[in-house]
């Protein structure tokens, strides 16, 4: 029976069964079938890796209800988003236009120094923000603080030039760092101290990525579990980043994935995946 468990950097600290049943609930697990995921997941060898009881659950998840097992697997199918950060940088967009700001993806912008190409502006009437974002596609590595130094002078440039030419037309009021995963210390302190935003798995404590992914049902195409990875980088491919795109518009799927009992499958996966509503806090 499991009494450690061995973290992604080796580091062993002691099974937290509660842990594992709040994210069993937030992915929308009713409360009389929390037992029986708790008890195979115990049933695992002492200091079984993070992994394997990710397995384990997923596995027995996807016995249940595919759409629940595949909320349950909302950070691994971030990670999935790769290996380039293009669609992780689309699917950023997606929440800035969800809280009603107009997105532009990869635009050139020129600097006081040097042009620099921007993963997203994000404007209101009200705001001009530049994002950058920082994929990873494995997990345990954090965005450290070299990568905020890189935006904040990055922003600053930018700054600088509009300030000196009044044709520049991109006058931005902040800078956003936006990862899939976490950031580092050093990283936070010098975001706080120097202006930077961030936006990451659980950074800040509220409005972070999680809170945005199910506020505005936001889970990622590779958040399925009824296709094998071809098939949703094929998706990825046509432009499918969002579960939500497949649930609204299910004629999308038909060039990929031709036999049509499987394409009802995967939509069903798809709409069952969106439907869930968290509980308000």
């Amino acid at each position: 029976m499991i009494r450690y468990v061995i973290k992604s950097d080796g580091q062993k600290e002691r099974f937290d069964k509660d842990k594992l049943v709040f994210s069993l609930q937030k992915a929308g697990l009713e409360t009389q079938h929390i037992g029986s995921i708790i008890s195979q997941v115990q049933n695992l060898p002492d200091e079984a890796s993070t992994q394997e009881i990710f397995n384990e659950a997923i596995r027995s998840l996807k016995e249940y209800k595919k759409g629940i097992a595949a909320r349950y697997n909302i950070k691994k199918a971030l990670y999935l988003l790769g290996p380039a950060g293009y669609p992780f940088e689309k699917f950023i967009a997606e929440i800035y236009n969800q809280r009603g700001y107009k997105t532009q993806v990869g635009q050139n912008i020129p600097g006081y120094c040097v042009s620099h190409e921007v993963d997203i502006i994000a404007t209101t009437n009200q705001e001009h923000l530049l994002v950058e974002c920082k994929f990873h596609n494995a997990p345990g590595i954090k965005t450290n603080v070299k990568v905020a130094l890189y935006a904040k002078a990055r922003f600053e440039d930018i700054e600088k030039q509009a300030q000196q030419d009044p044709e520049h037309g991109q006058h931005f009021h902040s800078i956003t760092l936006a990862t899939n995963t976490k950031f580092t210390i050093d990283a936070i302190q010098y975001g706080e101290c120097a202006g930077v935003n961030f936006l990451g798995w659980s950074y800040p404590l509220t409005d972070n990525l999680v809170y945005f992914v199910e506020k505005y049902h936001l889970y990622p195409i590779t958040s399925l579990t009824s296709v094998n990875k071809k098939i949703k980088k094929d998706l990825i491919q046509a432009g499918i980043i969002l579960c939500k795109t497949l649930a609204q518009s299910s004629n999308k799927l038909a060039n990929i994935i031709h036999n049509e009992k499987k394409r009802k499958e995967v939509i069903e996966e798809a709409r069952d995946i969106c439907a869930f509503a968290p509980k308000k806090k």
